[in-house]
């Protein structure tokens, strides 16, 4: 692809960051242009990179407001419709929601794995009455090593009836043997080697025990586990504190988008990975281009990321601040003192593209302190600034 650029962007020699200690802000443009278009997710799942699969916001509020991943694992399902329930599998849990009790404390609940796994063993006699010990009429079985757990982590409603007494059992993720007991909505189990901490009593993984074996004959759970990629966020969420730098520019860029008539920017994980990938190579090989040490152009390495694009382009940068909010503020200011005018394919003009709907951004810093940074564009049309 060829690119008509302005000649003070015309392409040169890697130059060394150690030519450019002395200035406090240098910045490149290369312009090519986007692609076929991308599905835009809506807001509102939560997605774990660990496992490749987005939770809808009512179990993603669940997962977080009774354990998260110590309590539950993480997902290995994408959500699904079937009879009449939206499922979810976890490694240690099944949700559930049932819209039948909307907007009530049951509308998520967790499906019942114990009575699924293994079949409720006979009712035993209560013990002695003592300290630490209950019995439950309902299925004849006692709790007694499990019971602050039980009671300490929402008891009835969270892991319903004990269906056993205590046994031990084998475990099929180890290979060790465990004290475990059953109950209706899953499996408890002591580990020792990690007594006195909060993961001396477990919930078991029978999330992904009982997975396993329905996707076996389940053609719509056996689809629901294959991981998908992050989702393109269409828009910021409200800003925090906690902000990462990346996403501080991105509400930058769309602000001055707005203030200029023009749609906002959607973050694509993908692009911002390749983006990742280019300042990590400027950082370590002391260089500031847009051609990778391997030779790769920025629309190389979308697609190297997995990202589906036609045509693309780039933003590089190199900022001595401190801070990354002094670093973006002056970015964002060297960049929009360009000229903008059709025709000035330089950094002010990919910031304000209409073709574009997609960007990616990542931050480094240099050996030298100075804050590094590659954001990638992508969509829409192909860009008059490109030719193939």
């Amino acid at each position: 692809m060829l690119c008509r650029r302005p000649p003070a962007f015309q392409p040169r020699r890697q130059t060394t960051i150690r030519q450019f200690i002395t200035l406090a802000l240098l910045i490149f443009a290369l312009t090519g242009a986007a692609l076929f278009p991308t599905h835009v997710a809506a807001a509102g799942p939560r997605y774990f990179a660990e496992t490749g699969h987005n939770s809808p916001e009512i179990f993603a509020n669940y997962w977080d407001a009774h354990g998260g991943k110590k309590t539950f694992g993480l997902p290995i399902t994408e959500a699904y419709s079937q009879n009449g329930l939206t499922i979810q599998w976890f490694e240690r849990a099944r949700f559930e929601r049932h819209l039948a009790n909307k907007d009530t404390p049951f509308e998520v609940q967790l499906g019942q794995l114990g009575r699924e796994t293994r079949t409720a063993d006979a009712p035993s006699a209560p013990r002695n009455e003592q300290q630490g010990t209950r019995y439950f009429m309902e299925t004849g079985h006692n709790v007694a090593l499990f019971l602050n757990y039980w009671s300490q982590n929402g008891g009835l409603i969270r892991f319903g009836l004990p269906l056993t007494e205590e046994i031990r059992e084998q475990n099929a993720a180890d290979g060790k043997t465990y004290v475990v007991q059953y109950f209706e909505r899953g499996r408890l189990e002591h580990h020792p080697e990690r007594e006195g901490t909060d993961s001396e009593v477990q919930l078991g993984l029978i999330g992904v025990e009982r997975y396993t074996t329905i996707k076996a004959t389940d053609p719509v759970a056996a689809a629901a586990g294959t991981p998908v990629a992050q989702p393109i966020a269409a828009s910021a969420p409200a800003a925090t504190s906690s902000d990462t730098i990346e996403l501080q520019m991105w509400r930058t860029i769309n602000a001055y988008r707005a203030q200029q008539g023009v749609p906002p920017l959607a973050f694509d994980p993908l692009i911002s990975k390749a983006s990742a990938t280019h300042v990590d190579d400027m950082i370590a090989n002391n260089f500031l281009e847009h051609t990778g040490t391997d030779g790769s152009r920025p629309i190389d390495r979308m697609r190297s990321a997995g990202a589906k694009v036609q045509w693309a382009s780039e933003n590089i940068s190199m900022e001595c601040a401190k801070d990354p909010a002094t670093a973006i503020k002056n970015i964002q200011a060297w960049m929009l003192s360009e000229p903008y005018a059709d025709g000035l394919y330089n950094h002010h003009w990919n910031i304000l593209y209409k073709g574009y709907t997609r960007i990616g951004i990542s931050f480094g810093v240099a050996k030298n302190g100075c804050w590094v940074m590659a954001e990638g564009f992508a969509d829409g049309d192909p860009a008059p600034g490109s030719v193939k």
